[in-house]
């Protein structure tokens, strides 16, 4: 009997605990009030805002259901996200951390530049390329943003881009592939390099560059050096205006 009466505090005591429990965690105070979405840059952060805002995921939710992979997932779903973190930082309060994705270039279309990540994921369509590389010849129309650019239109870049910094070139020059057989590169100061096919691109590159620094050390204004016959490369000076 003494038993009995034991197991039924006992099981009073659970449910009482069991039902203090359940009305916290489904009252409002336990309710997500805010969602504070944290990036580097404002525009990113608004972005990923709104993809919650409009997925609704906070809609009637208690701590005790709070949906950290749903958030996770839609705040992921944006193309500029590369990753991020979601936790919890108050019974009212969730936080998304944004690592963004950055771009490594600009590619030149028929309306202005679309910026890529080293993915070459179209990020941001823009007006101004601003100190990054501008590509031209990997695409004329604008690509739709989230959009991949294929590796097999990628290969020449990446070659570009580790010569480029093997020369000693300034990172925002503009690489002209639009012609398949004259590959232009042209330098931050308007120092044209006339690279000609695909073929060897590294070494036409590091050739460029390597002569652009012993014309400019002897102090000639350098317009254009014309790579294309490894053996006989020749160059100009700018004429005085």
């Amino acid at each position: 009997m003494r038993y009995q009466r034991r197991l039924a505090n006992r099981a009073m005591l659970l449910s009482f605990i069991i039902g203090a429990f359940t009305g916290v965690a489904v009252s409002p105070c336990c309710r997500i009030q805010h969602v504070r979405v944290e990036g580097p840059t404002r525009s990113v952060a608004d972005e990923v805002r709104k993809g919650l805002q409009k997925a609704a995921v906070f809609d009637d939710r208690g701590s005790v259901s709070l949906p950290l992979r749903g958030i996770a997932a839609v705040a992921a779903s944006c193309h500029r996200v590369k990753r991020l973190a979601v936790n919890r930082i108050s019974p009212q309060t969730i936080r998304v951390r944004i690592v963004e994705r950055e771009p490594v270039a600009a590619l030149h279309t028929n309306h202005g530049f679309t910026l890529i990540d080293e993915e070459g994921i179209c990020l941001i369509r823009t007006h101004k390329a601003g100190a990054l590389p501008v590509i031209k010849g990997i695409v004329t129309d604008r690509p739709k943003l989230g959009a991949t650019i294929s590796a097999q239109r990628l290969m020449p870049l990446a070659e570009c881009f580790r010569s480029v910094r093997e020369a000693g070139i300034d990172n925002a020059f503009r690489l002209d592939l639009s012609n398949p057989h004259l590959v232009i590169l042209t330098t931050s100061d308007g120092v044209v390099g006339k690279l000609g096919d695909t073929r060897d691109l590294r070494g036409k590159i590091i050739r460029f560059g390597l002569l652009l620094e012993a014309l400019q050390a002897d102090g000639e204004d350098v317009e254009y050096i014309d790579v294309r016959v490894a053996s006989r490369p020749t160059w100009a000076r700018r004429k005085p205006h």
